[in-house]
């Protein structure tokens, strides 16, 4: 099946899965016969997209008395206002709801996805599966079937991990909450979205200290395929928690390309800025070449500045308006400041012009102090880190992007500027 027919089969299971609570897809009451009743792991793999980095969970309950079988998904959210809900992601607050609907709708969703889906059947006891529909009936009421998302900590894995645990007495947290996985959540972040690169080195330098601890086995099951890993290891009375595995739909996972954002940034300003540098060193010789200098040094840095830009305004802002925590205090202001559009019209001057930035004497002091300061504490960073006065793993960013971000500001300190010379008339004689 091509992409696109796969895109359509995706927006009918969607429809199909929105639509199933006004269609009577509930889970009102206790099935007549819990062991006529059959309940399913469903575990879908990475994708390439940002939104499916870290694939996604849900469960199957198939009664086969009354022939019902619905998947539970706690991953719904309404995109009816696209502007407001970007603006409400970004501010923190995220309302997802748990939408029901026929398996067969969600297999038209996994095929469309293009995503490895796994099914694992989970053996439970009648009153272990008493407890869990307990809970399902009650999550499915319209009044308690919405709730705050947070990525790492309330999400659709980490809904039917508790969920799980409870109907199974309590005996996975126990066994997880304090044993350390080896990965902190930054590790997490970078390992996912390095399908997706660019993002990686984005959220890199975004994420703040919070992210930089040791998770525990517990808090590692907010990743779906994390979890299914706790579950196929976990025993149930001396029975396997999970069987009957086998693969709904097959699909390669996306190639992964852990780093090559920041082998990007060392290729594409790293290696060309360094180069432009030695030219500068060299001008007096290269006098005629200057103006195609200069503009191939703006050029280049551009994007860079852009960049710098554009994140120095959005870590302080997110300080200040969004319930992310994760994004607030962030080491990497020292780097990147709010004020950085300076240098973005700076180097639009040098592109223009073919050569320093033309300025009255005060302008041209205000640049280069700004510049010289800028310096002083951006190179006060990997100190700082070195000393262990900087907890927050910022050494992606010092290794990879200060470097040439250095240069850029080294450059146009020592030539990114010219002083215009007033000139002045000589009052005529009379003859």
């Amino acid at each position: 099946m091509n992409r696109l027919g796969r895109i359509l089969l995706l927006w009918l299971g969607l429809l199909s899965a929105v639509r199933g609570q006004a269609a009577g897809y509930a889970f009102n009451q206790m099935p007549s016969d819990l062991d006529q009743v059959d309940v399913y792991l469903h575990t879908v793999d990475i994708g390439n997209m940002i939104y499916t980095n870290f694939g996604h969970t849900a469960l199957r309950i198939h009664d086969k008395v009354s022939g019902r079988d619905l998947v539970f998904n706690w991953g719904m959210f309404s995109f009816k206002d696209p502007i407001n809900f970007g603006l409400q992601f970004y501010r923190g607050i995220l309302n997802y709801h748990l939408g029901i609907y026929p398996y067969r709708a969600a297999l038209a969703g996994y095929e469309a996805e293009g995503r490895k889906v796994w099914e694992d059947r989970i053996q439970l006891t009648r009153e272990q599966k008493h407890k869990l529909f307990e809970q399902l009936i009650f999550n499915s009421q319209p009044e308690n079937s919405s709730f705050a998302y947070q990525y790492f900590f309330d999400n659709c894995s980490t809904r039917i991990r508790d969920h799980m645990d409870t109907a199974l007495g309590g005996i996975i947290k126990p066994a997880t909450h304090f044993n350390h996985a080896p990965q902190t959540f930054r590790d997490m972040v970078y390992e996912g979205y390095s399908y997706t690169p660019g993002m990686d080195l984005f959220l890199d330098i975004a994420m703040n200290s919070n992210l930089d601890r040791l998770m525990t086995l517990w808090e590692r099951m907010f990743h779906p395929l994390y979890m299914r890993e706790v579950y196929q290891q976990t025993q149930n009375g001396g029975m396997p928690l999970l069987t009957d595995s086998k693969v709904l739909v097959d699909f390669p996972r996306p190639e992964s390309y852990p780093g090559l954002s920041f082998i990007l940034v060392l290729l594409f300003f790293g290696v060309p800025l360094s180069m432009i540098g030695i030219l500068f060193f060299l001008r007096n010789k290269l006098i005629r070449f200057l103006p195609i200098i200069y503009r191939v040094f703006a050029l280049i840095s551009l994007p860079l500045l852009g960049f710098g830009a554009l994140v120095g305004f959005l870590m302080p802002v997110t300080w200040l308006v969004s319930d992310h925590l994760d994004l607030h205090h962030n080491a990497n202001m020292l780097l990147f400041w709010p004020i950085d559009v300076i240098l973005i019209v700076w180097a639009f001057a040098l592109l223009v012009q073919g050569r320093g930035w033309r300025l009255p004497v005060k302008g041209t002091l205000f640049l280069r102090r700004y510049v010289l300061v800028h310096m002083i504490v951006t190179l006060s960073m990997p100190v700082l880190r070195l000393l262990g006065l900087i907890h927050q793993d910022v050494n992606r960013a010092i290794v990879w992007v200060l470097p040439p971000y250095m240069v850029i500001l080294f450059l146009l300190w020592r030539v990114g500027t010219e002083v215009k010379v007033k000139v002045q008339e000589q009052p005529s004689r009379a003859a």
